[in-house]
């Protein structure tokens, strides 16, 4: 699609552009009920929603879509377990919309949401990305601040819009991954062939956003907060946290973002991506949560990460 075509809407129209919210499911009943019910009271009533179930070992998914009685919204179920990235990458291509949002079945919308998303993707229809802000809840749906969201504030530019393009913006995303991935909007047409790479199982988002800048791409950020992010135990990413995967592909990928970028001459990413100095923060933090706790399981790895030049062998993804 050429940037003329984008800027008139996938039809070619001028049209607002199509919504579409794609939600992954594998676990949790309440937390989707919780979900949806957010997404039916958006104010900009006009998109459609698919449940996509990765062979949730839970039944019950199909009956919550039901329940709601909203023609809007339908279940699939994949045939089998497609994983993070294969389930992701389904959620993209399922809404069949010109935006997509894939929105996480832990977590709430504003109900400005839709109307906010659309608004960007309408003003910037060359972004093959948005991220809105969002803001950080407990289990229970209470407002929290952790150090993580302070951080992220900290870190957000300055103004309501800002595009992340070229070397500059990749080079910030390595210094710190302050966006809220779980917010973000797609436009499908814009994005690289499988856009979530099933290597990944923690850093999936980050490696499409690099691939997007690399390729020339645009992200468009935005001040409003329209997302609710739950942050609890259950999460993958506190999980990936204390096995130290969230370590290991953290560090595995910004060494291949540093080789890319000086490929292209990008000499502030290659520096950024390198000394990738918030992910051996987010390291140093796990590794001392595990002594404080005892558990020494890959400990011994993690710390070579946290002091290294150069990345080790994968460990090899994995599934849900």
């Amino acid at each position: 699609m050429t940037a003329g075509e984008a800027r008139a809407g996938s039809d070619g129209t001028g049209r607002d552009p199509s919504i579409g919210v794609a939600i992954p499911f594998y676990s949790n009943l309440g937390f989707l009920r919780e979900a949806l019910a957010s997404l039916v009271v958006q104010t900009d009533r006009d998109w459609t929603a698919v449940v996509v179930d990765d062979c949730s070992p839970t039944a019950g998914a199909s009956s919550v879509v039901e329940d709601l009685g909203d023609p809007r919204l339908r279940y699939v179920c994949n045939p089998v377990n497609l994983g993070l990235a294969g389930n992701f990458n389904r959620c993209l291509t399922e809404a069949g919309t010109d935006v997509v949002a894939i929105f996480h079945a832990d977590d709430l919308l504003e109900t400005n949401y839709v109307a906010t998303i659309r608004g960007i993707h309408r003003d910037a229809p060359d972004a093959a990305v948005v991220a809105p802000m969002a803001a950080a809840i407990d289990s229970h749906g209470s407002p929290i601040d952790t150090a993580v969201d302070k951080l992220k504030r900290r870190m957000w530019p300055g103004g309501q819009r800002h595009s992340l393009r070229g070397d500059a913006g990749l080079a910030r995303l390595m210094h710190a991954f302050f966006v809220y991935c779980p917010a973000m909007s797609y436009r499908p047409a814009l994005l690289p062939d499988q856009p979530f790479d099933p290597r990944w199982r923690q850093v999936m988002d980050l490696d499409l956003f690099a691939r997007v800048l690399l390729n020339g791409g645009t992200i468009e950020l935005d001040r409003t907060t329209v997302y609710r992010y739950r942050r609890h135990d259950g999460t993958v990413t506190s999980q990936n946290a204390r096995s130290f995967t969230r370590l290991d592909e953290e560090t595995r990928l910004a060494y291949e973002v540093a080789a890319l970028a000086r490929a292209q001459h990008w000499r502030r990413t290659a520096f950024a991506a390198r000394l990738h100095w918030s992910q051996r923060l987010n390291g140093v933090v796990a590794v001392a949560s595990s002594l404080r706790s005892g558990e020494s399981m890959g400990r011994g790895d993690a710390i070579r990460d946290l002091l290294s030049v150069t990345p080790r062998p994968s460990r090899g993804a994995s599934r849900h």
